[in-house]
């Protein structure tokens, strides 16, 4: 055996390492289930605010809680397997997405704030979102 192969064997599986590989699982699934709900909630928050909305039904909120699950997840997933194989990559691609998105989003003329400043700090974490999922910020169908 050569020096390589006795630095790849490392030491066998045991509890200890199984029990960390079942917590890091349910952290990264509790973290998928608090970023969906967390668009849920601020779709059903959005949609209780503007009046021309009719609030979600307890039906449409599962069905949206669930779409944005199977949404978001995956994509979140392609983007640590990306970040595993070029990690120079994601470091070049986030911030292009981000400035595309944060373009867009400046683009739709967004006014939810009184001033220039806080609307720009929202269109910036708009910005992020839109590099995970869709939503619309703007009134009306787009394009």
């Amino acid at each position: 055996l050569g020096r390589g192969a006795l630095i790849r064997a490392g030491p066998p599986h045991s509890a200890l390492s199984i029990s960390t590989a079942v917590l890091a699982g349910l952290g990264i699934c509790t973290a998928f289930l608090c970023v969906t709900w967390s668009l849920l909630d601020y779709h059903q928050s959005l949609r209780s605010f503007l009046q021309d909305k009719y609030e979600l039904s307890p039906g449409s909120s599962v069905v949206y809680f669930l779409w944005n699950l199977f949404l978001v997840c995956p994509r979140i997933l392609a983007v640590a397997l990306f970040a595993l194989s070029w990690p120079y990559g994601v470091a070049l691609h986030f911030p292009l997405v981000w400035l595309a998105m944060f373009l867009w989003v400046s683009l739709q003329g967004t006014d939810f704030m009184e001033s220039p400043g806080p609307e720009q700090l929202y269109r910036a974490v708009v910005a992020v979102i839109l590099y995970f999922s869709w939503f619309n910020v703007s009134p009306g169908r787009t394009l």
